[in-house]
């Protein structure tokens, strides 16, 4: 484990050497890029909270990597080819994010995704889509998928029979 949250850090470099590092907590630095992280082949927490980064881009040899947090950053684009197989959690609040679609096929064992306070959250099918990208993905914004589903299913049920009950108003 390797904690330098707090440290004016500006560029991740060095780290090449720590192959057997598990945790690495860079939070609140200000780092821009994502990047020197090719040797961490043993990494499964990546720590890059409130930073400065633009976009999601990341090595090929993060595969064991199970959680990601990027809260707080300026994140609009996700670079394509991005490939993290082991990824459980992934932490996106507070970005400036409009869509997830070149994660789809990257994150086979996503079971949490957070992503208040992006553009993308305005979206009407965003719990519909985001069911369809990642099969697995069990919570959304720290709250049970099935849960948010069904809610918004009765919404939709209720809103249904009040435009219904509506009608039926205005005919008789």
């Amino acid at each position: 484990m390797l904690i330098l949250s707090k440290n004016l850090i500006d560029t991740i470099e060095n780290l090449s050497e720590l192959a057997n590092l598990d945790v690495l907590d860079l939070n609140d630095n200000r780092i821009l890029k994502i990047e020197n992280l090719n040797g961490l082949t043993n990494l499964r927490i990546l720590n890059l909270s409130n930073n400065l980064i633009t976009a999601l881009n990341l090595p090929y040899c993060l595969k064991n990597l199970q959680e990601l947090n990027l809260r707080k950053n300026f994140i609009s684009e996700i670079q394509p080819n991005i490939s993290l197989p082991s990824l459980q959690r992934l932490y996106l609040s507070n970005n400036k994010l409009e869509s997830l679609e070149r994660l789809s096929d990257s994150l086979p064992c996503l079971s949490e995704v957070t992503l208040e306070n992006n553009p993308i959250e305005k979206s009407a099918t965003l719990l519909k889509d985001l069911k369809h990208q990642f099969p697995s993905l069990q919570y959304y914004n720290l709250q049970k998928m099935q849960s948010l589903i069904a809610n918004m299913a009765s919404s939709m049920h209720q809103s249904n029979f009040e435009s219904l009950s509506q009608k039926q108003q205005q005919m008789a």
